[in-house]
């Protein structure tokens, strides 16, 4: 068997994704199951959990309903939040476990030589998107960045164009700028495209194409030439039509 091995060793090699499958299936039974409902006692996943990476169990009480927040993050992590400039904040629903709504994450860019990427700081799990939900978050993760007379350099929040978020951003960093991401503007433009029955003729018709790609772009132009510009595109359309 090991000269067989030594002859092709990256051929006999057990497939990496299978292995972490059957170290997870190892593991399971071992873990408590996933909470049916949020009245569940955090004890029991503690000790699940590395020290010192769960910070905060927010809980929002109100006679309509009740939400909860889990904020996770290592030492480091939050030193990396707290010096960066830039944040960058994005919600994931696909890998969010029930009872949460979305797995909300904060992200920086690390750079070491020339190379840079974006890696997420801090974790959170929450049950609810609304605008004292957010509130809620960010003045958790600024009283953790905030201790021992420290405060975050953060001067602009990138994140998708949810009005809560945006709002919570500017009541509890109001210094800092929030700023829109292209990605989530370009999914919401295409979107509104499929919505009003414009999808067929952005398919089939290149004038039709090439305007609504001109419309994205918009963004793009320094601010005091958006208003001119779209004015510009909107007067070639009359003359079309």
């Amino acid at each position: 068997m090991m000269v067989e091995f030594a002859k092709d060793p990256s051929r006999n090699l057990p497939v990496k994704n299978n292995l972490i499958r059957a170290v997870q299936r190892k593991k399971q039974p071992k873990f408590p199951k996933n909470p049916t409902d949020l009245h569940f006692d955090w004890d029991q996943y503690g000790s699940c959990i590395p020290d010192g990476y769960f910070r905060r169990d927010i809980a929002i009480t109100s006679r309509e309903r009740v939400d909860r927040h889990l904020i996770f993050a290592t030492d480091y992590q939050l030193s990396l939040l707290r010096k960066a400039k830039r944040w960058y904040g994005d919600g994931t629903f696909f890998i969010c476990p029930g009872p949460f709504y979305q797995v909300f994450g904060i992200h920086v860019l690390i750079r070491h030589g020339t190379l840079s990427k974006q890696v997420p700081v801090i974790t959170i799990l929450m049950s609810g998107k609304r605008k004292k939900d957010y509130v809620a978050v960010f003045a958790a993760v600024l009283e953790l960045l905030s201790q021992d007379g420290k405060q975050p350099k953060v001067m602009e929040f990138m994140m998708d164009f949810e009005a809560a978020m945006w709002q919570a951003c500017k009541e509890v960093f109001p210094a800092v700028k929030p700023v829109g991401c292209s990605f989530h503007l370009t999914q919401s433009f295409y979107r509104n495209i499929k919505l009003i029955g414009l999808a067929p003729s952005y398919r089939k018709d290149s004038q039709t194409r090439k305007t609504c790609r001109e419309l994205l772009s918009l963004y793009l132009l320094p601010e005091d030439k958006i208003a001119k510009r779209f004015q510009q595109i909107e007067a070639q359309q009359m003359v079309s039509c």
